[in-house]
């Protein structure tokens, strides 16, 4: 046998269980909308901070401290919420008065980190990386709307403290740090200076500053030797023909008798024909040859006669001394040559030691002159590194001054937090829908595991399941006197423990919550 469906049976259910039914769902209702109007209101402070740009345009004064506004907010939001902060503003408020023996430290951070929000507002495209932010809210939570703004208004404070500190230390850390650098390229110059003009000072006859000038000695000093080269050829072919003389006894042209002014001009033509067989008439040489026989020339015509008479006297009585008057010209002429000629030799030896010297400077001066070059460019880097150190600090040092006046980019409070006239939660109105809802479900719950648990027999469809037959007719239940006073009494219980629980329930909320009158007009507004 099929079962059908018995619109009976199910107003019969509805007629025996509507009391379970009742009591259920005004009892969880009760339950619920007590809960909700025991939980304490939470009400939330928020302040609004502008990000405001730089007041001097960029292009004139650079500002030192180049992050952006999310990352400073991050920054400044991380060193807000560390430990020590935290549970230092909850002392500082007594924000857990009634929960400091029951929380632990740990618990009480993590609720000022829920309870507290520090959120950037940001414009711009539909892109993340698009976005800008120009200004951020800072809100704090908490179940007194006067304390929650005082908190609120603590954090923003310690925010704008943080973002003034911030930008100034690293202002001042960026100029610090600049001139430490110049300070130490400044030192290393110095100290490379030093070492220049110790080497310029060892190496002073190598620099190539004096390359040219060394060039030019050392030619003139050749020339010197090849002149000396060329006397001492002469002079030494002139010492050959007066030893040859010597040896022989014989005065050149001139008799024993003859005078010393004669001897000189003898000797001056004899010089005068070598050289001119060597130079012409206009090398200088010559020319002062020629002028010294026009000197003795013209001394000689101006001698008086006694001087022959002197001459003639003396050449008879010299007859014995002839021999001794014709070798003293030519020793003393050979002495003379001799004496040029070492003093000639140690001119040589002289110039050819510095020549020497000198060549050796110049081959020498391509390797100082790579030493000397390399640490000049080092010190031309080292000054243009120290130039940019000091264009640097100087703009490190506009930067603090804009941080120290504040022209930077600042955070400007454009809202304080005020005192939240109506809490953000709980929404109580929505709770006692949701809780309406449920006191439904959880009454007809009941009322279903009520009736399996139930094994009568009730109505026609129940005896058929139960005899697997169908009755030729039924008899309906009679209800008695007795049933019927029983039924009564439990109606009037029930009523009487719902009345005590609604009394019991008002009475929860005007001593843990509020007075009734308020919560009466805050459900009133709500409804509206």
């Amino acid at each position: 046998m099929e079962p059908e469906f018995d619109i009976k049976a199910y107003v019969g259910v509805i007629k025996r269980r509507y009391i379970v039914f009742i009591a259920v769902a005004s009892g969880v209702f009760a339950l619920i909308g007590t809960a909700v109007f025991l939980l304490p209101p939470v009400y939330r402070a928020e302040a609004k901070i502008l990000v405001e740009s730089q007041q001097i345009p960029s292009d004139l004064a650079q500002a030192t401290v180049t992050a952006n506004a999310v990352e400073r907010i991050q920054i400044i939001k991380q060193r807000l919420m560390t430990r020590n902060n935290l549970l230092k503003i909850a002392r500082e408020f007594k924000l857990f008065p009634k929960d400091s023996y029951s929380l632990s430290l740990s618990e009480m951070v993590d609720e000022m980190r829920e309870m507290a929000s520090i959120e950037p507002i940001l414009v711009g495209g539909k892109r993340r990386r698009d976005k800008f932010t120009i200004a951020f809210t800072v809100s704090f939570e908490y179940e007194s709307p006067v304390v929650a703004a005082r908190v609120a208004n603590k954090f923003v404070e310690l925010i704008l403290e943080q973002n003034i500190r911030s930008r100034s230390k690293r202002a001042t850390e960026t100029r610090k740090f600049f001139e430490r650098q110049s300070r130490s390229d400044e030192e290393r110059l110095a100290k490379l200076e030093k070492r220049i003009v110790e080497f310029k000072n060892v190496n002073r006859n190598y620099l190539p500053d004096s390359l040219n000038y060394r060039r030019g000695l050392l030619a003139q000093i050749q020339t010197n030797i090849f002149e000396i080269n060329r006397k001492l050829e002469v002079l030494e072919e002139e010492k050959s023909l007066w030893e040859r003389r010597q040896r022989n006894n014989q005065v050149p042209v001139l008799d024993a008798n003859a005078s010393p002014t004669d001897k000189e001009l003898e000797r001056l033509n004899t010089s005068l024909t070598r050289l001119r067989g060597l130079y012409s008439d206009n090398h200088p040489e010559v020319r002062n040859v020629l002028a010294q026989i026009a000197a003795l020339e013209k001394s000689i015509g101006q001698s008086s006669p006694s001087a022959g008479k002197t001459d003639s006297a003396n050449s008879k009585n010299g007859t014995a001394n002839d021999k001794t008057d014709v070798d003293s010209p030519i020793s003393e002429q050979l002495n003379q040559i001799k004496q040029r000629i070492v003093r000639l030799q140690a001119n040589k030896k002289e110039l050819e030691q510095r020549n020497t010297s000198i060549n050796e400077t110049i081959a020498r001066t391509p390797e100082i002159e790579i030493l000397l070059r390399a640490m000049l460019n080092e010190y031309e880097s080292l000054q243009a590194e120290n130039r940019q150190v000091k264009v640097k600090m100087n703009l490190a040092t506009i930067g603090e001054k804009l941080e120290e006046e504040r022209k930077a980019e600042r955070f400007e409070v454009i809202e304080q937090a005020t005192a939240p006239s109506e809490p953000i939660k709980p929404k109580r109105l929505q709770i006692l829908l949701a809780g309406s809802f449920a006191s439904i479900a959880a009454s007809i719950g009941m009322v279903i595991l009520l009736e399996l648990m139930d094994k009568s027999v009730r109505g026609i469809s129940g005896l058929e399941k139960r005899l697997q037959i169908r009755p030729i007719s039924t008899i309906p239940y009679v209800v008695t006197i007795s049933e019927k006073r029983a039924r009564r009494r439990k109606i009037i219980i029930l009523l009487f423990l719902a009345v005590v629980f609604f009394v019991m329930a008002l009475a929860a909320i005007e001593k843990f919550y509020l007075p009734l009158e308020l919560v009466f007009q805050k459900i009133l507004i709500l409804i509206k």
